[in-house]
């Protein structure tokens, strides 16, 4: 576990910084070895806040990016289900526009354009749906990488243009 790790190089730390109290206010301290656990100590003292920092950053970044990620997920769910919702209503309209068909002179199926722009509508709405779950997860996104989502958004924009 980290936080064993931290633990151990704190007390390591704290150990080393007694001993080189104790050393250096002995009657005659060897130059030489209060410098050597001086350095030492700084050693271990920078390495335990090395980990230490490590470990708090990766752990603040969890809470910070956790909410956004939730929303995210939760919206891709959305999506996931609105192109069942999509699938279902895609075979419903056409067993539908199969139904209200007939032949024409020639014996050809025809539809009336009516029936098909009321298909048409209904899937329209469905898409539009779609379109504000993904507009809103985008701008979940932008709450935490605005750079990255500018550039992608920027090349989608530049394929559609051509």
């Amino acid at each position: 576990m980290p936080i064993v790790g931290v633990v151990v190089l704190a007390a390591a730390t704290a150990g080393l910084a007694a001993v080189t109290v104790l050393v250096g206010v002995a009657e005659k301290p060897s130059k030489g070895t209060v410098a050597l656990l001086q350095v030492m100590t700084l050693l271990f003292g920078v390495l335990t806040s090395y980990v230490y920092s490590r470990i708090s950053a990766r752990a603040a970044a969890l809470e910070i990016i956790r909410p956004h990620a939730r929303a995210a997920i939760r919206r891709m769910v959305n999506l996931h289900e609105a192109l069942g919702r999509q699938t279902e209503a895609l075979t419903v309209h056409f067993e539908q526009l199969e139904q209200s068909s007939r032949d024409d002179a020639s014996g050809e199926a025809v539809v009336e354009l009516t029936a098909v722009k009321w298909s048409m509508v209904g899937l329209q709405q469905l898409v539009t749906e779609q379109r504000a779950t993904a507009a809103d997860s985008i701008e979940d996104w932008r709450d935490i990488v605005p750079d990255e989502v500018s550039k992608i958004l920027s090349k989608d924009s530049e394929a559609a243009n051509g």
